[in-house]
């Protein structure tokens, strides 16, 4: 009986591939959020703003492949939790960013 629980936990669990498309499509949408609000010229401040309350789908998507492939690979679901609040912070404050640099040498994304 336990093997056949393992064995659903290890096929339900997301793959590396699954996480790098998850995280392709957080990424994606934060960077439509950016050159949309380029192509409008919005301030900085209300960007950031904007950032707070965007893509919060693709962000769950990415959050559950993150911690789902980290605790079938061993670590505490505490430490894969503060894992993907990590990254998801990172990816955030890295749009941030470039929308402040677009910005201040008045360009755009390619």
């Amino acid at each position: 009986m336990i093997s056949h629980v393992l064995m659903f936990v290890l096929l339900a669990a997301p793959s590396p591939a699954t996480l790098n498309q998850a995280r392709q499509t957080y990424s994606g949408c934060l960077s439509t959020l950016l050159k949309t609000n380029l192509k409008e010229r919005v301030a900085p401040d209300v960007f950031e703003t904007s950032l707070s309350t965007a893509c919060k789908t693709e962000e769950s998507t990415f959050r559950n492949a993150s911690v789902g492939l980290d605790v079938a690979n061993g670590t505490s679901r505490t430490s894969a939790e503060q894992s993907a609040n990590f990254d998801i912070t990172d990816i955030v404050e890295n749009t941030k960013q470039r929308y402040k640099d677009y910005v201040e040498t008045n360009t755009e994304p390619r």
